[in-house]
């Protein structure tokens, strides 16, 4: 085993024991347990889906979706992370 391998078992079983020993911390460990399999999905997938944009060629594509893909998704995106966080801080 190399270390990455021991530092992730003691990692779970910190969660574990939080989880079993101090119920109020089970919701916390549970919301760092949330986070990081998004990170991870995350990690995964961003760089092929901006290596697949960045290489993308509009040739033969209408000019209204170039527009659309261009200039609108990455506002729509924005927004939608802004109003995300919006919410949460109510």
């Amino acid at each position: 085993m190399t270390t990455h391998d021991y530092l992730e078992l003691i990692i779970i079983n910190i969660i574990i024991y939080l989880q079993v020993y101090h119920p109020i911390m089970a919701n916390v460990s549970n919301k760092v347990i949330e986070v990081s399999v998004g990170l991870l999905i995350a990690s995964l997938l961003l760089p092929t889906a901006l290596f697949t944009m960045a290489n993308a060629t509009f040739t033969g594509v209408d000019p209204t979706v170039k527009i659309v893909v261009q200039v609108l998704l990455p506002i729509l995106a924005v927004l939608g992370i802004a109003m995300y966080f919006w919410r949460e801080s109510d």
